[in-house]
């Protein structure tokens, strides 16, 4: 795929993908306006530094914006919220369910880029089951029941902090 910009090292290969809704013009605006920064963050970043590096948008989601960064054919996943506000302690979710034998990716930092955080992970690689199977499929392999056992496993540890109050 022709890249799109590159800064040093660093190659877009695409940019996100905005919604076409007058009611997202703020989500994109912000949207365009981290993208715009994540290229600097990779150039300097201890990990990626000196070497090439090629980053890709989702194009699926909305609350987030998402990209794999791929150097030396290991990719990792940077995630930003796009709200300042909402999904704060997600990264502790994720690393208290990799402590309870949940398989998530691996948290490898958190950090800020301006006033959003963003969570730094590894990249698993693997089709959503939606796409391997068929509904009658995920039943007749007991997916549904072995979810099920996931999500119990992810539900026992105890968090703090997660979400925002609404009322009190």
């Amino acid at each position: 795929m022709e890249s799109i910009k590159q800064v040093s090292l660093v190659t877009l290969t695409n940019m996100p993908k905005l919604s076409d809704q007058k009611a997202d013009e703020h989500a994109n605006e912000r949207r365009m306006y981290l993208a715009k920064r994540i290229p600097q963050f990779v150039a300097n970043h201890d990990l990626f530094k000196n070497a090439k590096a090629e980053i890709t948008f989702f194009t699926e989601g909305i609350s987030s914006l998402v990209c794999s960064i791929e150097v030396c054919g290991k990719k990792t996943v940077l995630k930003i919220p796009l709200s300042t506000t909402h999904a704060v302690g997600e990264p502790q979710f994720l690393q208290e369910w990799e402590k309870a034998g949940v398989h998530v990716p691996h948290v490898i930092e958190t950090g800020s880029i301006d006033e959003h955080q963003y969570m730094l992970m590894e990249h698993i690689d693997t089709p959503t089951l939606n796409k391997v199977y068929s509904k009658k499929e995920l039943l007749e392999r007991g997916i549904y029941f072995n979810m099920g056992k996931t999500l119990k496993m992810m539900h026992e540890p105890v968090g703090k902090g997660y979400g925002r109050v609404i009322d009190g």
